[in-house]
């Protein structure tokens, strides 16, 4: 019994350090195992794809008059806090967030200086002054806290005017890019936070009234209440979502149209929660999904048949059209498609 016990014993500690030190047990007895004479190759496979599936996925939302492709585009004006580098979100936050390498990673400007599109640097040079002023830097790439979030940071029009005559010069295209971040751990977004902000909306009038094209950039991790949109001066829009690491090259390739754009929405646009139930439910303090299926497509849809809409009369338009701005799968093409012989 001694003897078995000491046996038992020495199990126990050697199992022990042996488990301690397996790592260098294993490598002494069987080498690393390791091979990484391909990881080149299956990095940039990788790369390759993450700049297919934002060829793929970037939603146009607007296209007035065909002002898109631009196809000899040499030359544009980046607006927004969101077109610089601490601006331009390329993920969401949280644990479940992608982690993207410095080295490989590509933002807004990067994608432009890829597709040998020249921008203003007078303009993005104010914008990073601004944000270092400001500290708005809150709304990096990196992980950002609750605390500061959501914090909203565009400079004036007054601020932006003296850039005018030297941004029309430069070119007749204007880019405005508005982001918004979101995920987990920030807490709940304001209900103002998916609208556009008055610096914003004052912004996007400045443009217009000094650019021939204008063109908004959605850079958000939630869909937006993008009703201003509506506007005709605005020529055309990209839901360009969070890019990752290097999806937002097909932003200027699709400017050029050296891609066509044919990502379609994976959720619901709409003007205003007011006619959505989930938004009403959570603000009566509940969190459970007590409307059942009917969130998102499956309850617009289900409620327009059962003529929940009919009473909607707005500057939008009427019934459904007066709710729904961009319903689910919708998406825009510079292909013209044609049907006929259709039957249900």
């Amino acid at each position: 019994m001694v003897v078995s016990a000491i046996l038992l014993f020495a199990l126990f500690v050697g199992n022990n350090v042996a488990n301690s030190y397996s790592k260098v047990i294993t490598s002494f007895l069987c080498g690393t195992g390791e091979n990484f004479s391909g990881a080149e190759v299956v990095l940039e496979a990788s790369d390759d794809l993450c700049r297919k599936i934002g060829d793929d996925s970037i939603v146009l939302l607007k296209n007035e008059n065909n002002a898109l492709p631009i196809n000899d585009l040499k030359r544009v004006n980046l607006f927004g806090w969101g077109a610089t580098d601490e601006g331009f979100l390329l993920k969401g936050v949280g644990s479940g967030s992608s982690t993207i390498s410095t080295k490989k990673q590509v933002t807004l400007l990067d994608a432009f200086d890829e597709a040998d599109v020249k921008y203003n640097y007078e303009v993005i040079d104010f914008y990073n002054e601004f944000g270092a002023k400001n500290g708005s830097t809150v709304r990096k790439n990196s992980n950002l806290g609750a605390s500061n979030g959501y914090r909203l940071d565009e400079p004036s029009v007054d601020e932006l005017k003296p850039l005018m005559a030297n941004a029309k010069e430069f070119s007749d295209v204007a880019i405005f890019v508005i982001s918004r971040c979101g995920g987990e751990n920030m807490g709940d977004c304001p209900a103002e936070y998916l609208d556009i902000t008055a610096e914003e909306k004052a912004t996007l009038d400045l443009l217009k009234s000094n650019f021939g094209t204008v063109i908004v950039l959605l850079n958000t991790t939630n869909t937006m209440h993008a009703g201003f949109l509506e506007d005709e001066g605005i020529d055309a829009a990209l839901y360009v979502g969070i890019t990752g690491q290097s999806a937002a090259s097909a932003i200027p390739r699709i400017l050029k149209g050296e891609t066509n754009p044919s990502g379609k929405l994976a959720d619901t646009m709409t003007y205003t929660n007011e006619y959505d139930p989930t938004y009403v439910n959570i603000s009566k303090g509940s969190n459970q999904y007590v409307e059942d299926i009917y969130f998102g497509y499956k309850w617009y849809e289900t409620a327009d048949v059962e003529a929940f809409f009919d009473s909607v009369s707005n500057e939008y338009g009427a019934g459904y059209d007066g709710v729904v701005q961009y319903p689910f799968g919708y998406g825009l093409s510079y292909t013209t498609f044609e049907y006929s012989d259709l039957a249900i």
